[in-house]
């Protein structure tokens, strides 16, 4: 709740403050981007629930995405951005002689983060970059429903989150790494029926980009063309 309210604020504060974030020359690019994401393994425990240890095992996520992005502004700058997740993992329940039933599980989804940033460094040829923000996720045709015996798990249909991050580049090409967080991606409920509360979802995403047209310097630099 306190992650959706944040990125709620953070949302409001970001379009209200986009004509400041457009210098005088209305500097804007525009380009594609794909990459590699990545969740480390995770343990969310099940409760109530006759076995007191219930508990489901996440293991490493790995995956890839790819996209679009739009830059407006040189020093402050506004970057939405529109892009295709895709991950792959395995879920399991161990029992009490240590073995474990597992699922696999695919989760897709289309994100929207909404990013602002600053240009720490400009030179020439090369930008380094901070930039956070809110990002929403949308399902897109993840695995139905796994059952186990206990609870049942799926993936939330929206989500809200935050990204924050580095982002570098060198002439037309851009290097993003970021750190997405989301604090109820899955949906886990007992067979009494009780909604579990989710753990934090913490996801690393590194992508390249490459800025197809516009520019993202003064007209005066024309190294940057």
């Amino acid at each position: 709740m306190y992650i959706k309210r944040l990125s709620i604020v953070l949302l409001v504060l970001l379009v209200s403050s986009t004509t400041m974030l457009v210098d005088a020359q209305k500097i804007f690019s525009f380009g594609v981007k794909a990459g590699y994401n990545m969740t480390l393994k995770r343990v969310q425990p099940i409760s109530p629930s006759e076995n007191p240890t219930f508990e489901i095992q996440h293991g490493f996520q790995n995956g890839f995405n790819v996209g679009i992005y739009g830059r407006i502004g040189r020093r402050f700058y506004l970057q939405p951005e529109v892009q295709y997740h895709y991950f792959a993992y395995n879920s399991q329940v161990p029992d009490a002689s240590a073995n474990a039933e597992r699922k696999k599980y695919v989760v897709s989804t289309v994100d929207v983060p909404i990013l602002v940033g600053y240009t720490l460094v400009d030179a020439d040829m090369f930008k380094l970059r901070v930039m956070a923000g809110p990002r929403f996720s949308f399902n897109a045709g993840s695995t139905k429903p796994n059952s186990w015996s206990e609870f049942t798990e799926s993936t939330r249909d929206t989500r809200i989150g935050l990204d924050c991050g580095l982002g570098f580049d060198v002439w037309r090409f851009n290097l993003d790494v970021r750190y997405n967080l989301f604090s109820d991606m899955y949906k886990l409920q007992t067979a009494e029926g009780i909604m579990q509360k989710g753990k934090v979802l913490n996801q690393f995403e590194i992508s390249l980009g490459f800025r197809i047209f516009g520019r993202n310097v003064a007209k005066s630099r024309m190294s940057d063309y």
